[in-house]
């Protein structure tokens, strides 16, 4: 496998657009690159020269589907905010625990009602006790379980995430918390972190990837890589096992055989502990024994996913390629497993100012 430096794979000619995109001309480049705070942080841990970052990238202006009409991305944000302001006026939430790398919210509901910005890491049921706390505005690094919030007034919990598997089920499925989050909202950031290392690596036009997960992530990358002239499989049982039609480019095959024919496999599935298609140890090492030789997987959902220490193990030995930005256990990462793994990323894929 060769590598060159990082670029976006797909150029603005063929970047698929959706009715309502906007392209941005060559000379917007230099001014929004530094945006892409996921892509700049990658090529950086790699050294890649910022000249040729701000050349190697372009932005596409985007808009939301809401109430049936398109939306400029500004319009739907400010519409989420006045549906959030609307569920504190309906649970007459007062005090708010927000973690202190959320600012903007911080400061937009400091507006309208008492909020305490702490740590994320440092939200304990002694905190929500002592401050009377109705409602907690985090991110992935709070677990929330029934024991964190019992005994408190905590009606209303906002996970800035797409990913909604730090907070556990029951309180998810219960009826006296109201559990809200953002899916979709880095599905553009990690869409191009994935086609970022899909470039850097040199892949030839026809090359076979394996989507596994065609949600927001899977869905959008899906789209870039065929734009880009690869061949797409993708592996959603939940999707198909409803009938869903999945569009003429790509095609849906069963995980076993996705494996088997991909030259890059690309992991976009939420970490499920139970169920019919539970994700946790998806690919363990019976199914990192199936991928061909040479073969890349890159892992930017969650840890746990993929069974880290037999991968390291394939990586080690010169069979397989890998990519990793999740971990399990995070943040108590292997060792073993980023001194295996050359391509390590501090799970950044989806942080860039649009995704936040």
């Amino acid at each position: 496998m060769h590598a060159r430096p990082l670029s976006y794979a797909c150029s603005p000619r063929t970047a698929p657009l959706r009715p309502h995109s906007v392209r941005t001309p060559m000379a917007a480049f230099a001014s929004t690159a530094l945006r892409r705070v996921s892509i700049v942080s990658t090529c950086s841990a790699i050294g890649m020269p910022m000249a040729r970052m701000t050349t190697a990238m372009y932005a596409r202006s985007r808009s939301e589907s809401h109430g049936g009409r398109f939306l400029p991305r500004s319009a739907s944000v400010h519409a989420g905010l006045w549906r959030t302001f609307r569920s504190l006026h309906e649970h007459n939430l007062r005090m708010i625990i927000v973690d202190e790398q959320l600012p903007i919210v911080s400061r937009v509901l400091g507006q309208i009602t008492d909020v305490i910005c702490v740590a994320g890491d440092a939200i304990d049921r002694s905190l929500l006790q002592r401050t009377g706390a109705t409602a907690l505005f985090i991110r992935t690094v709070t677990h929330v379980s029934s024991d964190l919030i019992a005994g408190t007034d905590v009606r209303f919990i906002a996970s800035a995430s797409a990913g909604i598997d730090h907070v556990e089920d029951d309180v998810r499925n219960g009826t006296d918390v109201l559990v809200v989050h953002a899916p979709g909202c880095n599905a553009q950031a990690v869409s191009e972190y994935v086609m970022t290392w899909l470039r850097h690596f040199d892949l030839p036009r026809g090359t076979t990837l394996g989507v596994v997960g065609f949600g927001h992530v899977g869905s959008l990358l899906s789209r870039l890589a065929c734009a880009s002239g690869m061949h797409v499989l993708v592996n959603d049982p939940p999707l198909a096992g409803i009938g869903h039609a999945f569009p003429s480019p790509v095609t849906h095959v069963d995980l076993d055989e996705l494996l088997h024919a991909s030259d890059v496999v690309s992991l976009h599935v939420p970490y499920t502990e139970a169920g019919l298609h539970a994700t946790r140890g998806l690919i363990g090492a019976t199914r990192l024994a199936m991928l061909k030789n040479g073969a890349t997987i890159i892992n930017s959902s969650r840890g746990g996913i993929v069974d880290e220490t037999a991968l390291a193990d394939h990586v080690s030995s010169g069979r397989l390629h890998a990519v990793l930005d999740v971990y399990e256990n995070e943040p108590d990462v292997s060792r073993q497993v980023i001194e295996a793994i050359r391509y390590c990323t501090p799970h950044i894929a989806g942080y860039s100012q649009q995704a936040k």
